[in-house]
């Protein structure tokens, strides 16, 4: 049921999310703890996801101020965003 390579899709979380609680729960299901708000991650988190995922290629990559524009809610980016971004980095940092 995660058909991007492994990655869920907003809806699939919270599709999950619901099966998981009869009313609306304020903490996500452990299977999303690295996205503590409804399944959204915080730009602080996303900042920690791509510093991990980037770590050998730090030094070069600038920490881009611009990912806050293209985070419409409240600095908080979906699923798709997250991965959208992630694809133009490393598509970047193969070139």
């Amino acid at each position: 049921s995660a058909p991007s390579g492994g990655k869920m899709s907003q809806e699939d979380i919270e599709k999950l999310l619901a099966a998981n609680s009869p009313e609306p729960a304020p903490e996500p299901a452990p299977a999303t703890e690295s996205a503590p708000s409804g399944g959204k991650m915080s730009q602080e988190d996303i900042e920690k996801l791509l510093a991990a995922t980037n770590e050998p290629l730090e030094d070069e990559l600038p920490k881009e101020p611009a990912t806050a524009e293209s985070a419409p809610s409240g600095g908080k980016m979906s699923q798709d965003d997250i991965e959208a971004l992630l694809n133009s980095m490393h598509e970047e940092a193969s070139k």
